[in-house]
């Protein structure tokens, strides 16, 4: 742990390239005196005999009207450098989780790599023209086997011929209240989420059969098969998930599975 005078040089030295001086008539420090030295970030404030400015270290960067102290702000910065979370530096720092994203924001000013943020927050459904291709999916609640498709936009059209395509005539289907299955050709039961309800028993056996709960399972075991990758690009993102749906269907990777997967990539290649 740097301690305070350590974390002041480390701040004159590389937050102020050409020394730190005045902003406004660039006189040394040297020139100037001490004003006051503020209680909350421990810094001196510092006041120009030349021009009468009050400055501190953090004058004229991102840190500026920031309260951190410069060993928090020196411990951000490493932080930062090393990739840690920002869940992690505001409570390592004892800071604002908020307070950190920002920084980290106004940190990363490069307008060709931005950073990454937290999912896409567009309201309203995702499509493939959106950056948030969606992607629908059926489980067999005997069979265990899982259907996982990237489409386009989930509108009617395109959820009846998936759940056609993949579950038997006459077999009984639960989904949740989204209209776009409506009109399904299939014995179908919904459970509605926007009033509170998770489970429901229409035949009175005691058994709270129309659920949606084996596929919100599922949508869990994908997610969490895709977060490593930390983002993936919609254009690869089908192959993603066909992978998250074998690992599910075979239940482990086996050399048979890998083989075939060796064997399709270099008969397109």
């Amino acid at each position: 742990m740097l301690d305070y005078e350590q974390s002041v040089a480390w701040i004159k030295e590389y937050f102020h390239l050409n020394g730190f001086r005045c902003p406004n008539c660039k006189a040394p420090v040297e020139q100037a005196r001490e004003f006051r030295h503020t209680e909350r970030s421990q810094l001196t404030v510092y006041r120009c005999r030349v021009c009468a400015t009050a400055y501190n270290l953090y004058t004229e960067t991102v840190f500026q009207q920031r309260h951190l102290t410069p060993m928090q702000m020196v411990l951000l910065m490493r932080g930062i450098c090393k990739g840690e979370s920002s869940n992690m530096l505001a409570a390592e720092l004892d800071l604002d989780y908020k307070t950190v994203l920002e920084l980290r924001r106004d940190i990363h000013l490069d307008p060709d790599d931005p950073p990454r943020r937290r999912a896409n927050k567009q309201r309203g459904h995702g499509t493939y023209d959106n950056d948030r291709p969606p992607i629908v999916g059926t489980v067999g609640r005997e069979s265990g086997q899982v259907r996982l498709r990237v489409i386009h936009h989930t509108d009617q059209k395109t959820l009846e011929a998936h759940v056609h395509q993949y579950t038997l005539p006459g077999k009984q289907v639960y989904t949740d209240e989204w209209n776009g299955y409506n009109h399904i050709l299939r014995p179908h039961a919904t459970v509605c989420h926007s009033k509170g309800e998770w489970a429901r028993d229409d035949d009175g056996d005691g058994i709270r059969e129309v659920h949606v709960n084996t596929v919100e399972g599922m949508w869990t075991d994908v997610r969490n098969f895709l977060r490593p990758f930390k983002g993936v690009h919609k254009r690869y993102l089908s192959g993603y998930v066909a992978l998250a749906e074998f690992r599910r269907n075979l239940k482990r990777v086996s050399p048979t599975f890998i083989s075939s997967i060796v064997n399709e990539h270099t008969s397109y290649t």
